[in-house]
């Protein structure tokens, strides 16, 4: 996206919108609580994947008709995209790492094939327990490179960013289709506790579900 001649990469829609100043993400510049907030909302996501009843992960939901666990898929996707981002300086989303394709088409590819490997919890809980784990060691390893250099720039099929705000794009991401997958349980009559999202410091969200 080009505003008055500069360059800016998006790597999710509603970052639009704080360009243009109409909202959206802060981005706050502490790397590091980007960071630990990611780290929150990945336990999020694991507390769902192991306590929802299976056949409930399995219906589609309130935005677009999306699974809550094709919505978990997702946004572990991109935290795994991150976790290799970090000490990489390459963001390899939308993309296929497994064939180094990038764009939407190569993403869509890499997602349908993690799905296809997916058959119940045991399945699922091994793939996020996985990320869950790489994105904890990257944390344990890169201390000093995420308080230090948040600017840092890191090359993505969208463009070159700073590492604060990858983070803050990935939380964003991350956040917004956990918000999506509790709000899809709920209208099954569902009572999932999830995790304080406004406690996040400065995530704004998307005013709809839908965004």
């Amino acid at each position: 996206m080009v505003v008055d001649g500069v360059v800016h990469a998006l790597q999710y829609p509603n970052q639009a919108a704080a360009i243009l100043g109409m909202g959206g993400p802060s981005v706050n510049r502490d790397a590091w609580r980007m960071a630990l907030d990611i780290n929150t909302i990945v336990e999020g996501w694991l507390a769902l994947a192991s306590k929802t009843p299976w056949p409930a992960l399995l219906v589609p939901g309130v935005t677009r008709g999306r699974t809550p666990l094709a919505l978990t898929i997702d946004a572990l996707i991109g935290i795994s995209a991150l976790a290799d981002a970090v000490p990489s300086a390459w963001f390899h989303w939308p993309g296929n790492p497994k064939t180094n394709g990038v764009g939407d088409r190569a993403g869509a590819e890499y997602q349908a094939c993690v799905a296809g490997r997916i058959f119940n919890r045991a399945d699922l809980l091994l793939f996020a327990e996985a990320v869950a784990d790489r994105w904890r060691l990257v944390l344990d390893a890169n201390v000093n490179l995420i308080q230090l250099e948040p600017e840092r720039l890191v090359n993505a099929p969208r463009g070159e960013l700073a590492l604060v705000e990858l983070l803050e794009a990935q939380r964003l991401h991350a956040a917004q289709h956990y918000r999506q997958a509790i709000a899809s349980l709920e209208a099954q009559g569902i009572e999932p506790e999830p995790i304080d999202l406004s406690a996040l410091d400065g995530l704004r969200l998307p005013s709809t579900l839908d965004e």
